[in-house]
């Protein structure tokens, strides 16, 4: 966790504190799918985008909750448009999951996106996931991904999900983090102590 905590103020100039916003998982699929069940109650929706990844569609149904997916399209370089969330969506949210650099489309995240996500999670009181397995993969030096937790009010509304299997090459070694607002974290990890079992010691080490 101290770790993880020094490899994010070295990168991203965030702070975090290894004992509370700091939490490891076998692999960040446990993150993205135990996290909806930690924070969303049945009956709210799940707000993502459409085309996404298809475990936040799955995670929506494991918490009795609904998807609704922003459409997303080439003009708009695949950003979803927090506009185009209907009143009754946005009335009954629980959760927003972002995914950037994304998947399926290879869309960059910009500081518009994220400061508009979060606007939107203040307004509605609404926390925000960003899966960040992508972490590493930019097309240049000039399009670094962005971190969600190094936006301004990002570590209020969000937690970030990573893994070691793309940007450190150890795929199948199952080891993965999340990290951003203590609150989440903790509803988490309680979910984690109950549903989970812990890293391997070795396995920790090598990360």
């Amino acid at each position: 966790r101290e770790a993880i905590a020094e490899f994010y103020q070295r990168h991203y100039g965030v702070t975090l504190d290894p004992d509370t916003e700091v939490a490891l998982i076998q692999g960040s699929h446990i993150g993205v799918s135990g996290i909806p069940r930690a924070v969303v109650s049945p009956g709210q929706y799940i707000i993502s985008t459409d085309p996404c990844y298809p475990l936040y569609r799955s995670a929506a149904h494991q918490a009795q909750a609904s998807f609704f997916g922003l459409p997303l399209n080439e003009k708009k370089r695949f950003l979803p448009d927090f506009a185009d969330v209907p009143h009754a969506v946005a009335a009954h949210a629980g959760l927003i999951i972002l995914n950037y650099p994304h998947n399926p489309t290879g869309a960059l995240a910009t500081p518009a996106l994220f400061a508009a996500a979060l606007d939107f999670a203040h307004d509605h009181h609404v926390p925000v996931l960003h899966d960040f397995a992508y972490a590493a993969i930019g097309r240049s030096a000039a399009d670094t991904p962005l971190s969600l937790l190094a936006q301004p009010g990002g570590k209020a509304w969000g937690v970030e999900i990573g893994t070691f299997s793309k940007t450190f090459n150890m795929a199948g070694w199952r080891f993965g983090f999340a990290v951003g607002n203590a609150s989440i974290i903790a509803a988490f990890k309680k979910l984690h102590t109950h549903s989970y079992s812990t890293v391997f010691g070795a396995i920790q080490d090598a990360a």
